[in-house]
């Protein structure tokens, strides 16, 4: 009986680990795998830009259309042994940016909208066996996402057409949510909002004379959380937002200050950005409003921070530096582990490089 007993609990593990493992979902309480990849782009004499990730530090340079002129990766996810990457490209032809998107390297189109010819891809997330991709399509469809390459449409509404945008996306559920701000009517103030299926929901700022955005957005189990910033007077602000609670990231109002993506375990709510104090752009990272500084490419040069995650015990930022190379001046694509400078490489003849988004795999 007792054996009989283990046989059927190791049944019943096996069969929970298989559906785990054959759900291409991912949630970012839990990053799988132990292989580090990051997705950018760096600089290309022959491109302008070249989409690329790196494997454990490695460089993969990703194709292109033949008739391509500049690329960047701007989404990544992992799922089922499968390395998932998304941006957009430059047609040579006419001019127009495209969606692409990459399936373990593999190239391959994303869908252009009837009545559109430019498609804009800024993130990308796996959830229930599906690839949601979120960006823009020109000049009818400025606010929109894609449901495994099908594209749908947020509803036009008063100040899309002042260049409004959605840049984040999550799903929880059957519920689809984007990320952006709205622009007033004049074109000259955003406000930060999120959309769920296709409904806009705005966000308050610390004073109604701001202006502000929402730069990243998680959704688990009915509760929103958005990162983002508002501006007043030439000064930023991080902040965050939790169900629409309003959360000022950085303390200190002295320094001016920026939240771009986030990860969110449990009831720790991360956020990586910088801080601007007195002309000096430092890259930071908040942990529920408690601000962490991370070490310069170099001393007294400007560095940002794109990405945050956790897996396991570990904080993972990615971004990139100013170096000084010889007579010139480049920006560093790179990354923190616990707070611990990482450069990535790059060609030689590179001037610059980007590392954005990260997922951890195999």
């Amino acid at each position: 009986m007792k054996n009989l007993t283990i046989v059927i609990i190791l049944a019943a593990l096996t069969l929970a680990s298989c559906k785990k493992n054959d759900q291409p979902s991912l949630t970012p309480e839990e990053p799988i795998g132990n292989v580090l990849y990051i997705g950018g782009y760096i600089d290309d004499p022959n491109l302008f830009e070249r989409p690329v990730y790196w494997k454990d530090g490695k460089l993969v340079l990703l194709p292109l259309p033949e008739n391509s002129k500049s690329g960047t990766v701007t989404g990544l996810q992992y799922a089922n042994n499968t390395l998932y990457a998304c941006g957009t490209y430059i047609d040579k032809t006419d001019g127009q940016r495209k969606g692409a998107i990459w399936k373990n390297g593999v190239f391959s189109k994303v869908a252009v909208p009837a009545g559109t010819n430019e498609v804009s891809i800024k993130d990308m997330v796996l959830s229930g066996g599906n690839i949601y991709l979120v960006g823009a399509a020109y000049p009818n469809a400025p606010i929109c996402y894609w449901k495994n390459n099908t594209v749908i449409a947020v509803n036009k509404e008063a100040g899309t057409n002042f260049g409004s945008e959605a840049s984040a996306i999550s799903v929880d559920g059957n519920d689809v949510y984007l990320a952006g701000f709205v622009t007033s009517s004049d074109g000259n103030k955003t406000f930060p909002c999120y959309w769920k299926n296709g409904k806009r929901i705005d966000l308050p700022l610390s004073n109604n004379q701001s202006a502000g955005s929402v730069n990243d957005i998680i959704v688990r189990k009915g509760v929103v959380y958005a990162s983002g910033e508002e501006e007043f007077s030439n000064q930023h602000n991080a902040l965050y937002w939790v169900n629409g609670q309003l959360k000022i990231s950085e303390p200190d109002n002295t320094v001016s200050s920026v939240a771009y993506g986030m990860y969110v375990n449990n009831n720790t709510i991360m956020q990586a950005g910088y801080i601007n104090s007195n002309n000096a752009i430092k890259p930071v990272w908040w942990n529920n409003g408690v601000r962490n500084e991370l070490p310069l490419v170099q001393v007294n040069t400007p560095a940002f921070t794109e990405s945050i995650m956790q897996s396991k015990e570990d904080v993972y930022v990615t971004g990139y530096g100013e170096k000084i190379v010889g007579t010139k001046t480049i920006d560093m694509p790179c990354y923190w582990k616990n707070g611990v400078l990482h450069e990535l490489p790059m060609p030689g003849n590179a001037g610059y490089g980007v590392a954005s988004k990260m997922v951890m795999g195999f």
